[in-house]
This record gives C-alpha cells, structure tokens and sequence, in this order.
C-alpha cells in the first residue's frame, strides 16, 4: 500500500523511552522520537502502510521506567486517485 506518516505526542512526567507502532497485528516497529525527550511531552512518527479498507493501529509508549500504556484505533483507508480523460 501507500504510506502513511503517523504521528503523535506521547508523554509522561519523567520521559518517554520508546514508541512502538503495530499495524494489522504485523511485529510491531519502533518509531522515530522528536527532538523534545524531555517530558510532559514527546513527538514521534513512522510511515506505515496500510491495506486498502479496514486497519487497525496499535500504538506503545514505554516511560523510563519500563511502564507502558498502549492505544487502539481503527480506521478506513481508501485509495484516491486523479483520472483525466482525453479525447
């Protein structure tokens, strides 16, 4: 499929270690964290590609701690194209 840049903020009081991003159930895979590490909060992004129609997408954010919350969504990709006829 065609790449999606997702991108967030996660935070914690003492800082966010890592963020994992897991697309329709595939390994997850680590994203790229933004300039900002020190908390509350911390950006972050990865390029994912989704299938066209139903995807889910599972992301992890690890504190320093080795604590971890994780978010669910679910979402519809549908693939938009130009189409220019001529005669």
């Amino acid at each position: 499929g065609l790449p999606l840049l997702v991108t967030g903020k996660a935070e914690d009081a003492r800082g966010i270690a890592r963020v994992e991003i897991r697309l329709n159930g595939a390994d997850p895979l680590l994203a790229e964290l933004g300039d900002n590490l020190r908390p509350p909060a911390v950006p972050f992004s990865l390029e994912v590609s989704p299938v066209e129609g139903a995807n889910t997408l599972e992301v992890t954010a690890w504190d320093l701690r080795g604590n971890s919350t994780t978010v669910e969504r679910d979402f519809i990709f549908l693939r938009r194209a130009w189409l220019t006829l001529t005669r």
